[in-house]
């Protein structure tokens, strides 16, 4: 076994596993609004051209936190709720949003990800559940977009 424990057969067996595993679960379906143009051709005016990007992921809430969410400042009440996405790497590649240092190609100024339509934030992205060469997820983090306005069911 050369590298250690878990010899190099092993390790593939579980890459194909993980990836395998996501084609059956993360079906959270989604809209990454990506930003391919921000600048018109004469450097005026507001030209933003984005593009809505159906994405099907793994999705957690920050349901593990019990303290309020909310800050209250002279605008009012921001809500400040969080949840993250687990991104299978091998499919993000496929479709062709990966960085080439296996990174997710997005904006996080100003790219937007739609959430049973809320409007998200990217906040921070990491690697993450690491084999024996390489990661096979990325996790990223998203908090509302405080520019957006909430609505509570009545």
């Amino acid at each position: 076994m050369p590298n250690g424990i878990i010899d190099t057969a092993t390790w593939q067996n579980y890459k194909n596993v993980i990836n395998t595993f996501h084609k059956s679960v993360g079906k959270q379906s989604i809209i990454w609004r990506r930003l391919v143009a921000n600048v018109d051709r004469y450097g005026e005016g507001n030209s933003k051209v984005t593009v809505d990007t159906p994405m099907e992921v793994l999705m957690g809430y920050n349901d593990g936190r019990t303290w309020p969410t909310n800050r209250i400042d002279q605008q009012g009440i921001r809500d400040e709720e969080s949840l993250w996405l687990y991104l299978n790497i091998e499919h993000l590649r496929e479709q062709g949003f990966l960085t080439p240092n296996n990174y997710l190609d997005f904006n996080p100024g100003l790219d937007r990800f739609i959430v049973q339509g809320v409007e998200y934030l990217g906040m921070g992205d990491i690697s993450s559940s690491q084999t024996d060469t390489d990661p096979l997820y990325i996790l990223l983090v998203l908090k509302r977009d405080e520019n957006e306005v909430g609505h509570a069911l009545r």
